[in-house]
């Protein structure tokens, strides 16, 4: 069988679990950047708990991408993604290193979001599909924001004006981010049940 044939029986069981793992991962990571606060081992504990969601994260996105094809091109992104911030933390954090992986960052959230949108509004499922419609928007502006502010802390005086919109920016981000975990979590039980 194809996998449109697998897909038309009701098979996304790679989709279901691969959604479960980066459920999973975003909540782990959260508990890790908790743990980071406290120092020596905390931070020890947090940075290698960080990695194995990661890991766990990207194992996920190959699972759904199995299911969903649209999700490839976010796998391969991400496999991109880490191969910058290696550079970029060889390269002594490079400016436009940092910018690009943002950017990289960004265009692997928008095609799992893109990509499971779509199958889920041929499944019904609108208002999850609207969700990820605007954690991708969300996840853009504040990329772009990023972006903006990271140019303003070159600019004396205008650097303060930049601290000010990340604050802004990072209330955003924590929005987008409750979304993205709602939007996991519900793909993840409808696919599961599907």
């Amino acid at each position: 069988m194809n996998y449109y044939e697998d897909n038309e029986l009701g098979q996304y069981r790679n989709a279901a679990q691969g959604l479960k793992y980066k459920f999973v991962a975003e909540l782990v990571a959260i508990a890790c950047s908790v743990i980071m606060i406290v120092p020596l081992l905390g931070t020890v504990l947090g940075m290698y708990g960080m990695i194995a969601c990661n890991i766990v994260s990207i194992l996920g996105l190959y699972l759904i991408s199995r299911d969903i094809p649209g999700c490839r091109i976010a796998f391969i992104v991400t496999i991109i993604s880490i191969v910058f911030d290696v550079a970029r933390i060889i390269s002594g954090n490079l400016w436009l290193m940092s910018v690009v992986s943002n950017c990289l960052s960004f265009l692997a959230l928008f095609y799992v979001c893109k990509s499971l949108a779509e199958d889920l509004r041929d499944h019904g499922m609108l208002e999850n599909a609207d969700r990820a419609e605007l954690v991708w928007k969300i996840n853009l502006v504040c990329t772009a924001i990023s972006i903006i502010i990271s140019v303003m802390m070159f600019i004396p005086l205008i650097n303060l004006l930049g601290i000010a919109l990340g604050f802004i920016n990072s209330l955003a981000e924590i929005v987008g981010g409750v979304l993205y975990f709602i939007f996991l979590y519900k793909s993840y039980k409808f696919y599961e049940a599907y």
